[in-house]
């Protein structure tokens, strides 16, 4: 299994990172896998793996609630764990890494979670950095709409 994650706040505290969780019963074991493994975290750090859906549950659910993941996982175990795991708020969101793409295409339409079916790891890096880089975005422009809105409010009650 790999390395223990550290809470998120403790890698980085001006800006959220998160962490990435890839659930698959040959994770570790196939050689394909780890291949991908190395490949993923030669440009995304943070990659957690279990092989155990129930396993993988519990991490998530034992992670703090200001806390989030994206998770990874292969379409035999996203129908299991889909359903059991989209509301918590600790996950951001899935992707199902799987050979057939055309397969699981209504699991897209039925939870929002689930923002892309891949087949290949450099697409699932792609995916995941541009999210990234919109949440990073995001965030600066919502810190910036709140420094405008202490200035504006400030020199309100100060006139």
């Amino acid at each position: 299994m790999g390395a223990t994650l550290k809470p998120i706040r403790q890698i980085d505290n001006n800006a959220n990172v998160y962490p990435l969780i890839w659930l698959d019963n040959t994770v570790n074991r196939s050689q394909q896998h780890i291949n991908d493994q190395k490949l993923i975290r030669s440009t995304i750090d943070h990659l957690k793996t279990f092989e155990n859906a129930n396993k993988c549950e519990l991490y998530i659910r034992s992670i703090s609630n200001d806390e989030q993941v994206i998770l990874i996982v292969n379409d035999r175990l996203a129908r299991d764990i889909i359903p059991r795991i989209h509301a918590l708020r600790q996950v951001s969101s899935i992707y199902i890494y799987c050979l057939d793409k055309s397969i699981n295409e209504q699991c897209i339409k039925q939870y929002k979670k689930v923002k892309d079916i891949v087949t290949q790891p450099n697409q699932l890096i792609d995916r995941i950095r541009l999210e990234r880089s919109r949440r990073t975005q995001n965030q600066v422009n919502e810190i910036l709409s709140i420094s405008t809105f202490q200035t504006n409010t400030y020199h309100e009650q100060s006139n």
